[in-house]
């Protein structure tokens, strides 16, 4: 028998709660088999789209007077701009069809789940991003040489990394641009709002309405691995390209100021993870640190620095690996286990509400004695029926079981 600790009952989805975890494994297995093979479908596709977007393919097809001249700010915009929007646009989407996925075909049963699978999944295509835009240019290249010369194939994607630096680039200004003023306007929701609440006002139900007043949760799945990308990005150029730096820290800044009033005025919690995203946070923010390593290792070895090369990759791989051994001890180990202390604060909290529960209970039943009733509501709260559902004694039971959360009642008419 496998014994897991409870989730938050928050975050239990309810519609996937009797499906036999054998199947939701089966299906986790069957659905990384495809996602690590859409990898391989999802290479051209990029590769599409830098091509597509890129103006200087069409001056061979169309009129020179439409072309826009090199150097002018609105061939920079169409060069550097309409590439990356493109790119961000179809980002978009996945992390919708992997909670799909996630819900719908693997029926995962608890809101936290779904955010780490679909964490994990969109972290690995938007680094497989990082990975193709840097060889699209030199691809079939890259194929040769991975059979006739892997010394050639290490040359042409640290000169591939060199080259990308420009897009990338453009990259980091439209997400502390675009991105982050999208984030900060909620600008579906305000267009929602002003429809439902504005201009179809009276063929609205009530409920509806209602429902536009209820607050939304952070996506994890969608924000976290854009936070990654980014860091990846600085992490890959902080030696090739350091103004990169300057960018990436301003994203991180301004970022830092849109999410805290996010969190502050506009997002809240739906569940408590207990800070598990925090622990794949730390192992890929190490992981991309190694990659910066060999990156830079990379640089030495195009300048025919052996010695230079190989005593930085060492000096820096033996310090990465003892910081990450010393967060580990320090912080990962212990966070792991809950405090005694902490446990025992819980349990006398729950002995003490219970006692209270019995006094209720106690009163409520001489009641029902000296009034000599027969009321099946009485004899309800005699068992304090309505108390325990509303309380943690009973709060993994479904939400539509619960009486307190029943519309027994039409919803008032609406004169305006």
């Amino acid at each position: 028998m496998t014994i897991f600790n409870a989730p938050d009952p928050r975050e239990i989805i309810w519609d996937n709660a009797i499906v036999y975890r054998g199947l939701i494994d089966f299906r986790k297995f069957v659905a990384t088999v495809l996602l690590i093979s859409g990898l391989a479908v999802w290479a051209p596709v990029i590769a599409l789209i830098t091509s597509i977007t890129d103006i200087d393919n069409y001056k061979s097809y169309l009129p020179a007077w439409i072309i826009p001249s090199p150097g002018t700010p609105f061939y920079n915009f169409i060069k550097g701009y309409v590439p990356v929007l493109v790119l961000e646009v179809l980002m978009t989407y996945v992390p919708v069809f992997l909670a799909f996925i996630a819900t719908r075909i693997i029926r995962i049963k608890t809101e936290s789940e779904t955010d780490h699978f679909v964490l994990f999944w969109n972290s690995v295509y938007r680094t497989w991003n990082i990975f193709i835009v840097i060889v699209s240019g030199s691809l079939f290249a890259i194929l040769n040489a991975i059979v006739e010369d892997p010394q050639l194939l290490f040359n042409l994607i640290t000169q591939g990394i060199f080259y990308s630096s420009q897009f990338f680039f453009d990259n980091v200004i439209f997400a502390t641009g675009t991105g982050l003023f999208y984030e900060f306007c909620q600008l579906p929701t305000v267009i929602s709002f002003f429809f439902k609440k504005k201009l179809m006002h009276e063929a609205s139900s009530q409920r509806e309405l209602d429902k536009l007043e209820e607050t939304s949760r952070f996506d994890w799945g969608d924000c976290l691995p854009e936070f990654l990308f980014i860091f990846m990005v600085a992490q890959l150029y902080c030696t090739i390209v350091p103004i990169l730096l300057g960018v990436c820290a301003a994203f991180f800044f301004l970022a830092y100021k849109v999410f805290l009033h996010q969190a502050l005025y506009i997002y809240s919690p739906h569940y408590e993870s207990g800070g598990s995203f925090m622990y794949y946070m730390s192992n890929a923010s190490f992981l991309m640190m190694h990659v910066s390593n060999f990156t830079f290792f990379g640089m030495f070895a195009l300048k025919d620095a052996g010695l230079q090369a190989s005593s930085y990759l060492a000096i820096t791989f033996i310090a990465t690996f003892l910081v990450k051994k010393a967060i580990n001890t320090k912080f990962v180990v212990p966070s792991l286990r809950i405090a005694l202390t902490y446990a025992r604060t819980i349990d006398e909290k729950n002995k003490a509400q219970e006692a209270l529960w019995k006094k209720n209970e106690l009163k409520t039943k001489r009641r029902a004695l000296r009034e000599n009733s027969d009321n099946f509501s009485i004899i309800e709260n005699f068992w304090g029926y309505d108390t325990i559902t509303k309380s943690s004694m009973c709060m993994y039971q479904q939400p539509h079981l619960n009486k307190q959360n029943w519309e027994t009642e039409p919803k008032p008419h609406r004169s305006k």
